[in-house]
Order: structure tokens, then sequence, then C-alpha cells
């Protein structure tokens, strides 16, 4: 909301600089002007600015979310064998019903293997 506010208030205040600046006819009256609307130029800079910090942080919170970097370690209910089959990316390893697994042609293979080559369990279903 602020960024959209200030990006509206630097486009009337660049309109209104605009405005003054085309109603002058000698170079020295219209510096005044012309700052002004520089001045909305630069708040609509700092609207967009604001916008896109706040997608950044948005992206990455839905990062952590999928990833689980800030989720606490989840408890593990029952003890899993070595003999069931997960799927892995080249950082993460997964349960075959994972969420991140759809539609993936992965092969599966046993825990031991992906621990192996260095991959750490999903955030997001605990394996």
């Amino acid at each position: 909301m602020t960024s959209a506010v200030l990006m509206a208030v630097g486009a009337i205040v660049l309109v209104a600089g605009w405005w003054e600046v085309s109603d002058r006819a000698s170079m020295e009256s219209q510096i005044p002007a012309f700052n002004i609307a520089v001045l909305g130029l630069v708040l609509i800079g700092a609207g967009q600015g604001l916008w896109f910090l706040r997608g950044r942080r948005a992206c990455s919170d839905r990062r952590r979310l999928l990833l689980g970097a800030d989720a606490a370690p989840a408890v593990i209910s029952a003890a899993v064998e070595d003999t069931d089959s997960f799927a892995g990316t080249e950082r993460f390893y997964h349960r075959l019903d994972c969420a991140m697994v759809d539609d993936r042609d992965w092969a599966p293979s046993p825990r031991a293997t992906h621990e192996r080559v260095g991959r750490t369990p999903c955030g997001v279903c605990a394996p």
C-alpha cells in the first residue's frame, strides 16, 4: 500500500511540475518547476523500489516455507528403515509422496544413497 501511495503522489507531483514547466517561456523560470518534476520522479522511483523489495521478501518467505529452512525439525513418529525409497534432486531428497516430487521423473533410491552423495532431507516432507 505504501509503495502505491508513493507512486501515485510522485505521479501527481511529476504532472504538476510538467504543467508548470510547459507554461513558462524562459529557461530560468522553468528551473523551479523542473525541480518539482524531478522530485516526482524520485518519489515514483522510491515507490517502485519499495514494491520490488516487498516482492523479494515475499519470494524469500515462500522459499523458506517450501524448503523448510526456518522450520523446526519435524518429530519423527516412527523409525524409517533404510530400505524405503526416496527421490532426490541435486541438493535434497524427498519421500515419494512429497509435493516437491509430483510430476517429476526422479528415480527412487535408498536413503543411504542420497546421504552418501551429500543430499539433505527435504524441509517439507521431512524424510
